[in-house]
Parts: structure tokens; C-alpha cells; sequence
């Protein structure tokens, strides 16, 4: 059984014009804006990617100079007493010797690290390791490692455990 064609023709077009009265007009949405080149609309995407990938690679980099540095510095503590394994001064106490070893610095040279301080670690949630390395990258930056050891060995008598290290004073 299939539809009468003349009641079909008839009803389809009442029902379809009251379904059109109950909803919004129609409206084209454009596939793209008007006035604005494709590849316009592409640029802020890679521009957004570059600039990610440039502070990436900035990060890496900082990473590599203060791992280098460390390295620098754990080497000079294990050439100049390595009896003394240093290597296990928690942050707290690493922070106290290198009070002591800026303290003595130079003027210039102190200003230098004070600065390396400031710039690396202004963040309210940095804490003494973020201090310290950033010492120990400024000592090593100027050519002080081997004088930055050499005053933390002469600071401590030994460590025994991971932070549990005796004060030479």
C-alpha cells in the first residue's frame, strides 16, 4: 500500500511549513571569514609552536648548564676529600657552607652570584636547592669550582648518611 499521491502532495507541504514555524529562520554559517586568507588564520597556531619550542629548548639548555655545573662541582668535592663524602649534604647544610664561601668572595664576584640568585630563583616557592645550584653554576661560570670545593671540605668534617653531616666549626 503506498501513499496517495494527491493526499501526500497536499499534506507534506502543510507539515513542512509548520514545522518551519515553530523553529529559528535558517541562517548559512560561513565555512570560513569573509576577507581573511586561509592561511592567515594559521599563522598565530605556528607562531604559538615556535614559541614553545624556543622555551623548550631554552629549558633544556639551562638544564644541560646546571647539570654540567653540578657534575663540575661534584668531581672537585671527590678530588679534594673524597673521604669526606660530601655528596651527601642536604640542601640545608650545602646552604650553609656556600654562606660562608660567598661571604669571602670578591665584590665583583659576590655581586655576580647574588645576582644569579636573583634571576634563577625569584619565585616565591624556590627554596635553598634552587639557591644553591645556582651558586655552584655561577662559581663554575667564573672558574671558582675548584675554590667553592675546596671551601665546602673545609667546612664539614664528614657526612655519615644522606644529610647527616658533622660541621668542621
Amino acid at each position: 500500500m503506498g501513499f496517495p499521491s494527491l493526499r501526500f502532495q497536499l499534506e507534506m507541504p502543510r507539515a513542512d511549513s509548520d514545522r518551519n514555524d515553530r523553529q529559528f529562520p535558517a541562517v548559512p554559517i560561513p565555512l570560513r571569514v569573509t576577507g581573511t586568507p586561509a592561511g592567515m588564520r594559521l599563522s598565530p597556531l605556528l607562531f604559538a609552536f615556535a614559541a614553545l619550542f624556543a622555551a623548550s629548548a631554552w629549558s633544556a639548555q639551562a638544564q644541560t648548564e646546571a647539570d654540567e655545573a653540578r657534575d663540575h662541582f661534584e668531581a672537585a668535592l671527590a678530588d679534594d676529600c673524597p673521604q669526606k663524602q660530601l655528596q651527601l649534604l642536604s640542601a640545608r647544610n650545602l646552604r650553609d657552607g656556600l654562606d660562608s664561601y660567598v661571604e669571602g668572595l670578591p665584590p665583583d664576584v659576590h655581586d655576580l652570584v647574588q645576582k644569579a640568585e636573583s634571576d634563577r630563583c625569584s619565585n616565591a616557592d624556590a627554596g635553598a636547592a634552587c639557591v644553591n645550584m645556582a651558586d655552584i653554576q655561577a662559581a663554575d661560570q667564573v672558574g671558582r669550582i675548584d675554590d667553592l670545593a675546596l671551601s665546602i671540605c673545609g667546612s664539614f668534617l664528614r657526612c655519615t648518611d644522606q644529610g647527616v653531616c658533622d660541621y668542621a666549626r
